[in-house]
């Protein structure tokens, strides 16, 4: 259940951020025109666990929290959506959104992507540990088939597919391992 409330809660951030529910005023005390949000460095790292402030939880695991947002921007509708050449943005490589090398726009998307892969691997190192987290990112390079090198990162190319991109072999079997029964019939 822990795992699910914390999950919902990092979800609830940032829908937070991608609506910009924040009180806002300009200099005259009026509200500012609605904005959309971006956090845009969603990994591990800027995910901080706090001690529970709740004094009746005796939740020992503690909340999970973004931090970070030194790459956070808030745009207007109108500006949203825009299209960045790639090289120009900074991102964390294996957490990047398949859009930044295909030249897709950038967009609060791009932060959904990002937090399905860090909850990917905060099932399994939930579940099975953190030699579980290594051997997965070893796994994702070694099916990558970039001719400029290997990258745990969650997608590969190809112009052929219809996105022109697609998840990575692991990343769609991590999900089948967990279902399939072992020899003596336990999940």
């Amino acid at each position: 259940m822990w795992i699910v409330e914390q999950c919902l809660g990092l979800a609830e951030a940032l829908r937070k951020i991608h609506g910009h529910e924040f009180p806002e005023t300009n200099s005259h005390g009026s509200e500012r025109s609605r904005m959309i949000g971006r956090h845009g460095d969603i990994k591990p790292e800027n995910i901080l666990c706090f001690p529970s402030s709740d004094k009746n939880c005796d939740d020992e695991h503690g909340v999970l929290a973004l931090s970070d947002f030194g790459l956070a921007r808030f745009h207007r509708t109108s500006t949203a959506f825009r299209q960045y050449k790639t090289h120009s943005l900074a991102v964390s490589p294996t957490y990047r959104a398949p859009e930044c090398d295909l030249g897709g726009k950038i967009s609060p998307s791009w932060d959904i992507w990002t937090l399905g892969c860090v909850y990917l691997e905060f099932l399994i190192w939930y579940l099975q540990g953190w030699s579980a987290i290594d051997d997965f990112s070893r796994q994702r390079k070694h099916c990558d088939a970039a001719v400029s090198g290997k990258e745990d990162n969650y997608f590969s190319h190809d112009k052929r597919c219809k996105f022109g991109a697609f998840r990575k072999l692991p990343v769609i079997q991590v999900s089948s391992a967990w279902l399939d029964n072992d020899e003596d019939g336990n999940s």
